[in-house]
C-alpha cells in the first residue's frame, strides 16, 4: 500500500469562496480498500472547549470514527470511534491526521 496520500477518494475541502481561495482539507480514509467512501454530512457548531469558544466542524464517517475539525484551520481536536465493530484502524493520530491501520486489514 502506498503511503501518499489519495485525494481523489472521498475528501472534506473548506474553502472562502468569495475569494476562491483553500483553506484547508482532509480525507478521512486514504487508500480506501474496504469502501467507506460516505456522503455524510459535516455539522458545524459553536461549541466551548477548555473555557474558548472554538468555531468547529462534526463528521461522523462511515469509517466508524466521529471527528471534530477546528473550522478555521482543520486542527483535528477529536476523532473517537463510534462504531464498536471497527476493525481497520485502532485510531486515528490526532497529530498526524491519519487512522492507524491494522496490518491484517490492509488491501492491496
Amino acid at each position: 500500500m502506498s503511503t501518499k496520500l489519495n485525494y481523489t477518494i472521498v475528501l472534506l475541502f473548506i474553502m472562502r469562496i468569495a475569494a476562491g481561495e483553500a483553506i484547508w482539507a482532509y480525507q478521512f480514509t486514504p487508500h480506501d480498500g474496504w469502501d467507506f467512501d460516505s456522503i455524510s454530512e459535516s455539522i458545524p457548531v459553536n461549541q466551548m472547549v477548555n473555557g474558548k469558544s472554538r468555531q468547529l466542524l462534526v463528521h461522523l464517517d462511515k469509517n466508524g470514527f466521529a471527528y471534530t475539525f477546528d473550522r478555521a484551520t482543520g486542527e483535528i481536536l477529536l476523532a473517537p470511534q463510534f462504531v464498536d465493530e471497527v476493525n481497520w484502524a485502532s485510531e486515528i493520530d490526532l497529530h498526524t491526521g491519519l487512522p492507524v491501520v491494522n496490518p491484517d486489514k490492509v488491501t492491496t
